[in-house]
């Protein structure tokens, strides 16, 4: 059992006994000799427990909208999902998959900045997908909000011997540190999706 999956259940069980409690308090009174236990206990079922299970949801929501199937949840992504897991695929991210670059959480790893807010940052424009998939229609092709960030290449690549020998490089190797030149001008597209950008 994962670390995720026992939260989850432990989330599941604490809302049960609330909701449980809340029930028989609520709709099947019972006399209790103490009053003052009660009102201790309904703080603690109905007021300390809930915020703990949202805090606890919260986190595993968190850690769960990291991962790929996730991502595959929203039918515009199935595509890109596809290709990422194609053996045959030359995408870039198809070749990183397949070699194990990355070897989990791949979607947010390339498509998280890598500085102080960079995992706030991509949660917010995850929200922002979200509410582009359930409040509109979106269609192909998608278009990213900004140029993709050469340094999250860079995060991994950027002082790896290989990277920094390549003949291809050695032109190049200032444009792409600031940015002015991009890894997908040469190595994309990212996804091999009919109708797609060739960017990431």
């Amino acid at each position: 059992m994962t670390g995720l999956v026992f939260f989850q259940w432990i989330g599941i069980a604490t809302a049960g006994i609330m909701l449980l409690v809340a029930v028989t308090v609520l709709l099947a009174p019972i006399p209790l000799p103490n009053q003052d236990w009660l009102k201790g206990s309904l703080l603690v079922y109905l007021g300390i427990l809930p915020v703990f299970v949202v805090l606890l949801g919260t986190g595993v929501s968190y850690e769960r909208s990291k991962t790929v199937p996730f991502c595959a949840s929203c039918h515009i992504m199935e595509s890109r999902i596809h290709d990422l897991k194609d053996p045959q695929s030359d995408g870039l991210a198809a070749t990183h998959y397949k070699n194990r670059y990355i070897r989990e959480d791949q979607c947010f790893t390339c498509h998280t900045d890598y500085s102080l807010f960079g995992d706030a940052k991509a949660k917010l424009t995850g929200l922002r997908h979200v509410y582009a998939m359930t409040a509109r229609k979106v269609k192909e092709p998608l278009k990213l909000y900004q140029p993709y960030n050469t340094t999250n290449c860079l995060h991994c690549h950027g002082e790896s011997k290989k990277f920094l020998e390549a003949e291809n490089h050695q032109d190049i190797l200032q444009d792409l540190r600031n940015g002015s030149t991009s890894c997908l001008d040469c190595h994309g597209p990212a996804h091999n999706v009919v109708n797609s950008e060739a960017s990431p």
